[in-house]
């Protein structure tokens, strides 16, 4: 508004939707957020230029699905913004802006914590069940966790195996003996290969 421009040219880009590949994943844009931008646009256009805006087709590779990919309902809500805005000559308005990202931080705000209140309660769930099954014999013992206090909750994952903050030892979980081959096949411990040597020097 301050730079208040003649004309306004648009670079219409749909190559940040979330099912387009190219952008590896970083953005993820849906079709109502370019209809959104496409609709401010208009309204900076009709407050300082009588609405003069030129659009050109930039890019956009999520083609899969022809009339009905990402990129085609990308462009048509592109579209539609504009022909809603040339209708009805919408003016810019800074309180309105200003009101609509407060009503979204709010909004995020309380979504990151229903997020961690659930993970928490997940956690809680599955160090009270006494462990996480690992999915292995019938007489294996389930793998203990660390105390869910211990963990952050605001980076744990919702669903699936929580990982021991670094350096904890987990109190059941020390390795097992190791195996000393016997003379007469199979193994024994290394306890009771210990013994057995012991013996036999205490005998000679």
């Amino acid at each position: 508004m301050a730079f208040n421009p003649d004309l306004i040219l648009i670079s219409a880009g749909f190559d940040g939707h979330k099912k387009d590949d190219i952008n590896f994943g970083y953005l993820s844009l849906v079709e109502e957020d370019f209809e959104w931008v496409t609709d401010e646009l208009i309204k900076v256009a009709n407050s300082c230029c009588e609405g003069r805006v030129v659009s050109v087709l930039e890019g956009g590779y999520a083609i899969k699905g022809a009339h009905v990919s990402a990129f085609a309902r990308s462009a048509q809500a592109h579209v539609r913004a504009l022909l809603n805005g040339s209708r009805f000559a919408r003016p810019y308005d800074q309180r309105y802006c200003e009101w609509e990202s407060k009503l979204e931080r709010d909004f995020l705000e309380k979504a990151k914590e229903r997020q961690e209140r659930k993970n928490k309660e997940t956690l809680m769930q599955l160090y009270h069940g006494g462990g996480i099954d690992t999915g292995g014999a019938a007489n294996d013992v389930p793998l203990p966790l660390a105390s869910p206090s211990s963990i952050d909750v605001a980076t744990a994952p919702m669903l699936g195996t929580p990982q021991l903050p670094v350096g904890t030892i987990a109190p059941d979980s020390a390795a097992p003996a190791a195996e000393t081959p016997a003379t007469g096949g199979g193994a024994v411990p290394a306890s009771a290969a210990s013994a057995v040597s012991a013996a036999s020097a205490a005998s000679a």
